[in-house]
């Protein structure tokens, strides 16, 4: 809007000014093009969600679809004026999110991430896409390798395997996952999908068992980014789960564990950039093998990728299992999971996402991985 100040006897002095209160506001978001911000100023309370695939939230929010600049994918946008995350926010769904808005307060937890076996938003599936961590083999005639972890921001882990020298003979576990992508996350695209560990009986029991990859979060504000000293943005992995029992009757009817899901990608875009909270893209935790012996009991279930600075820990091992690795954090590779010969082995660990910081940062928490620094 112009304001003018008008003095008895001179010409009326008209300026632009800039409030809050006026919607419509364009901006340059990058993975889009220019745009402009939304009217409503949404508060997301504790328990809220938003669904990328359905492009409904909570507090009525409506969401829409455009194509990625350059790829042939949809995003989901959200456009206000100013938006409050104020409680534990889960976004899910297909597409990745990108707000768009004046300003934008994270007040709570706001969580995009897998759930275990599924994606969070714009992640990959287990046994899809890039960076899937491979399935793991068949060891002679009754051993079952675990599968890797998958990879984004670095390489994963591998899954357990079995040297020549085992009774079975040698087994490689499932190949870790691959990094894939760039530092400045060109693609806004969250992390690859965990491989399957070997299955000892039928199919039901080697489908879609690799944690799901970590979504992706764009915040683009015209003004102003803040994540409070008390709150989080997390875009963790989904745990492999540990083997299953597929056929109680024989020993040989156990499987391998599989491999956790890498961390996803968060991009946050402002003027400036006040972040004294937590922002993290940590990878998920392979599952453990299960008990090959007269235990025939389930491996231990990874764990997701953690809203802090401990890996996520690998599904534990029973019988004569392996147990998982842990999922990457920070500077700490993803694990890989430990071979053996009397039992079946674990899961990979899922690889580190990745986070860019694209604006001038004024206030830097706990960032993890290390952010990608872009000047606006």
């Amino acid at each position: 809007m112009f304001a003018c100040i008008v003095i008895a006897g001179l010409v009326p002095a008209c300026q632009l000014v800039f409030t809050l209160d006026e919607p419509g506001t364009t901006i340059d978001v990058p993975h889009l093009g220019t745009q402009a911000t939304g009217v409503p100023s949404p508060v997301f309370e504790d328990g809220a969600t938003i669904d990328t695939t359905t492009l409904l939230g909570s507090e009525g929010s409506v969401l829409e679809s455009a194509t990625h600049v350059d790829q042939l994918f949809d995003l989901a946008i959200l456009r206000a004026n100013i938006v409050t995350f104020r409680g534990a926010v889960t976004v899910t769904g297909s597409r990745p999110l990108v707000v768009i808005a004046t300003r934008i307060f994270v007040e709570g937890t706001l969580d995009v991430g897998a759930d275990a076996v599924v994606p969070g938003p714009g992640g990959k599936l287990s046994q899809q896409g890039a960076g899937v961590g491979g399935d793991g083999n068949l060891g002679g005639t009754a051993g079952h390798t675990g599968g890797g972890g998958g990879g984004f921001g670095t390489d994963a882990g591998s899954g357990g395997g079995f040297a020549a020298t085992c009774p079975d003979g040698a087994a490689e576990g499932g190949v870790a996952g691959l990094a894939f992508g760039d530092d400045v996350l060109t693609v806004l695209e969250g992390g690859g999908g965990g491989g399957v560990g070997q299955a000892g009986g039928p199919d039901i029991c080697s489908n879609g068992r690799g944690g799901g990859g970590g979504g992706a979060l764009q915040l683009s504000a015209v003004e102003r980014i803040e994540v409070a000293a008390t709150a989080a943005i997390t875009a963790g992995g989904g745990g492999g789960l540990g083997g299953p029992l597929c056929n109680p009757e024989v020993p040989s009817g156990v499987s391998g564990g599989s491999g956790g899901g890498a961390g996803g990608a968060i991009y946050l875009h402002a003027a400036e950039l006040a972040i004294t909270g937590g922002v993290f893209a940590h990878g998920g935790a392979g599952g453990g093998g299960a008990g090959s012996d007269m235990t025939l009991q389930f491996g231990g279930d990874g764990e997701d990728g953690r809203a802090d600075l401990t890996p996520a820990t690998g599904g534990t091992a029973v019988g004569q299992g392996n147990a998982g690795a842990n999922g990457g954090v920070g500077e700490v590779p993803a694990g890989n999971a430990q071979g053996g010969c009397n039992g079946e082995t674990g899961g990979g660990g899922g690889a580190v996402g990745r986070v860019v910081f694209h604006g001038t940062v004024i206030a830097n928490g706990t960032v993890s991985p290390a952010a990608t620094r872009i000047p606006r």
